[in-house]
């Protein structure tokens, strides 16, 4: 309980941060930022390798990375995630320091009912995007009031949530003159709330959750365009395929990996885009290619759409003799030949110039297997 209780000093930092310090800010004693980056971090990872948070836990520690890393470099937050990520190689139901993560999520989860619930507070007419919802955020809302009154204790009451909520109004009102300026450290947590759970309330109630899955290696993040990891039985990619990740590339490309962990990839002709639309599309494995089928694509679109049966998705997810990138080869009816591109920077003349050119997209395979162990993510009890 000591630690959760410090949990909450630190989170209310959040609101009196106006400029960042390195982590760490010493090796004996983190600044209350570190520390929030700390927290934050492990929460990340903890989603990543559980179901372990509510809709509204997710958007509270999202939340507080964003406004942590205003001004700051994604590169800087990957560094943190590398070093916290030896306590996470285990699977969920092995992860070390149980007690620690659990408070965590209860930390995370409980903030998340307290902001929804002070959404049971605003007027009808209230400037917080997204908040007059009656069909699903003010009945949620009320709910949670419902429930964080019904435990007594240390649950606050009405009228500081009345006093919370008139806070939460003024800052949304504020937001709704200025919303770039105001994106400062300092907004209630719970100002844009409302706005980034409208899409989450309308999902089906087997949804648990989106994330975006940054692949380390060795410390770093490569250059590539990131992977979307879906706990939501809406990411479909034709009949009877649920996706349980997806990386998009230029060009209107999209490698997705199935539930069934079948790749299936989504090349699309765009409105300028000089090339016709594949007729055949392969992964290239070093010397090795696999050839996807073509499937009808999306309704209405010119995209052409491509399934890697199990085997060789196998293949090419195998953790221990797969690959660690593959590249995408097409070829159209002529027998014309194209690749996935993408545009990489260049560093030239021993890192004096930099420029930007484009060449093969060379695509990791490891963050199609992050997003099938999100995807199957147990809860964590």
């Amino acid at each position: 309980m000591h630690r959760l209780k410090n949990l909450g000093r630190l989170a209310g930092a959040i609101a009196t941060v106006t400029m960042l310090v390195p982590y760490p800010a010493s090796a004996q004693q983190p600044s209350e930022q570190a520390q929030l980056f700390s927290l934050v971090s492990q929460a990340e990872w903890l989603d990543r390798k559980c179901d372990a948070f509510t809709p509204e836990g997710q958007f509270v520690y999202r939340e507080m990375r964003r406004r942590l890393m205003l001004g700051r470099l994604d590169s800087e937050y990957d560094q943190l995630l590398a070093r916290v990520a030896p306590n996470f190689t285990a699977p969920c139901g092995d992860l070390p320091r149980r007690e620690a993560l659990g408070e965590i999520r209860d930390y995370f989860n409980r903030q998340g009912e307290f902001m929804l619930a002070l959404h049971h507070f605003l007027p009808a007419d209230t400037a917080c995007k997204g908040a007059r919802d009656t069909a699903h955020l003010r009945p949620r809302a009320a709910r949670a009031w419902q429930a964080l009154s019904a435990r007594g204790g240390d649950a606050p009451s009405a009228e500081v949530m009345a006093s919370q909520a008139e806070i939460l109004e003024d800052h949304c009102q504020q937001a709704a003159q200025s919303p770039v300026s105001f994106m400062a450290p300092g907004a209630h947590l719970g100002t844009f709330m409302a706005q980034d759970m409208e899409a989450i309330y309308a999902k089906p109630a087997a949804y648990r959750g989106t994330i975006v899955l940054r692949y380390l290696h060795d410390g770093e993040a490569p250059d590539f365009d990131k992977m979307t990891g879906f706990r939501d039985p809406d990411e479909t990619r034709g009949e009877d395929m649920v996706a349980a990740g997806a990386m998009t590339l230029e060009g209107g490309f999209e490698l997705a990996v199935l539930t069934d962990s079948r790749l299936v990839l989504t090349a699309a002709k765009g409105e300028y885009d000089a090339h016709p639309v594949p007729a055949r599309a392969f992964l290239m494995a070093g010397a090795t290619s696999y050839e996807g089928s073509r499937v009808p694509g999306p309704a209405g679109s010119t995209s052409a759409r491509f399934v890697f049966d199990r085997a060789d998705s196998a293949a090419l997810l195998a953790s221990s003799t797969g690959p660690e990138t593959v590249t995408i080869r097409l070829l159209d009816e002529t027998g014309a030949e194209r690749f996935a591109e993408k545009e990489y920077e260049v560093r030239r003349r021993r890192g004096r110039e930099i420029v930007f050119e484009k060449r093969k997209a060379i695509v990791p395979v490891e963050p199609f297997r992050m997003a099938l162990e999100y995807h199957r993510a147990p809860r964590f009890d």
